[in-house]
């Protein structure tokens, strides 16, 4: 009886400590710090690799062509990445809001002009020219940046299910408004500016090391 007594002790004993570090947010490597209740997704990045450079960290931007905030926050994001070259990988997800016509558009012709190797001179050519982003239009800037046109016309096409791919998955890690980051999953919660996004940058580097 006393060696039950002790067995059922022990059991409970474990149970409050299992308790106990899942109250302290502890999960694998990561810091409970500035990780709320359902920051952490695990977003799916495999159909988005255009853009990756080396890796340490990886930062995956939900935007929208059209979005003029995230036509403000271009500069400011191409300036952190520049700051941390060499140590974080960035992902460009699609997110076109229905508020802004032909953002649908505008992803399928970055997307397409991806596969000819020139997606970041398509995505800086869409914010310039915005909001010319119809079908007539970013088949104009295709054909100004040399891109064979009958594989962007087939591959304009085909990506109209990457996009909504994207934008469903945006929707279930909880974007409701663009532009949103995530850094190794978690989703940033803080100020769209620069010292407090290195600040982030440096503490997801810190852990994952």
């Amino acid at each position: 009886m006393r060696i039950v007594l002790r067995l059922l002790g022990f059991l409970l004993l474990a149970v409050v400590v299992f308790v106990a570090l899942l109250a302290l947010g502890i999960r694998g490597n990561r810091l409970p710090l500035n990780d709320p209740p359902g920051s952490f997704v695990r977003l799916n990045t495999y159909l988005n690799t255009h853009v990756a450079e080396t890796i340490e960290g990886s930062a995956a931007r939900y935007r929208g062509f059209k979005c003029p905030h995230c036509k403000l926050f271009r500069p400011l994001m191409d300036q952190l990445l520049a700051a941390n070259l060499g140590k974080v990988v960035t992902y460009f997800m699609q997110f076109p809001l229905e508020k802004h016509p032909d953002s649908k558009s505008a992803a399928q012709a970055a997307l397409a002009a991806a596969q000819q190797g020139k997606f970041r001179e398509m995505h800086e050519l869409l914010f310039e020219k915005s909001p010319d982003h119809d079908h007539e239009h970013v088949t104009d800037y295709a054909k100004s940046l040399g891109l064979d046109l009958g594989k962007f016309e087939a591959a304009y096409n085909a990506e109209a299910d990457h996009v909504l791919a994207d934008l469903h998955q945006g929707e279930n890690a909880g974007v409701d408004s663009t532009p949103t980051l995530f850094f190794n999953d978690r989703k940033y919660e803080g100020p769209l500016v620069p010292k407090y996004i290195q600040m982030w940058i440096d503490e997801d580097l810190a852990v994952n090391r």
